[in-house]
């Protein structure tokens, strides 16, 4: 795939076809749109999860990249705008970053919500069955920067001479 932004040829190592996004965030006072889900860390492959090839976590047929990771993928929303105005084929934005989750107790397979608390600056993603006994769990992060603390107010009572 030759890279939109000329820094030549090269493979996305964020996406495949046992990808799956499950959330969306777009934090207020950012450029990045997050997008939360589920990624194959293996070699990716087509068939029967119980006997084309190992997969514990699916054994239908479909896609598989055994073992999956919690991923999140972050796009510039300018590279969203572009596409939305005709500026930019919708193929050619990829990426810029991306990373993997460990969540606890959960084969990644999990499937995640997510929410925005803007006064916070908080995002929660919610693995509804992270354990064995599908135990729901909410994963705190926070994006950018901590809020400002308030400024403040001088005492009633300082006397200036």
């Amino acid at each position: 795939m030759t890279d939109p932004y000329g820094r030549g040829t090269f493979t996305i190592p964020y996406e495949d076809n046992s990808m799956r996004v499950q959330g969306v965030l777009f934090a207020d006072g950012t450029r990045s749109v997050l997008f939360f889900g589920k990624k194959g860390l293996g070699p990716y492959y087509y068939g029967t999860g119980g006997g084309d090839c190992y997969d514990p976590d699916n054994s239908y047929k479909g896609d598989h990249a055994y073992p999956y990771t919690q991923f999140v993928w972050a796009y510039d929303v300018n590279d969203l705008f572009a596409v939305k105005n005709g500026q930019r084929n919708p193929w050619a934005v990829v990426p810029y970053t991306g990373w993997a989750l460990k969540v606890p107790g959960s084969s990644g397979n999990a499937p995640v919500g997510v929410s925005w608390d803007s006064a916070s600056r908080l995002a929660y993603m919610v693995v509804p069955c992270s354990t064995g006994t599908c135990v729901p769990v909410v994963h705190v992060f926070q994006v950018g920067y901590p809020p400002m603390a308030p400024i403040p107010t001088a005492p009633s009572n300082l006397l200036i001479e």
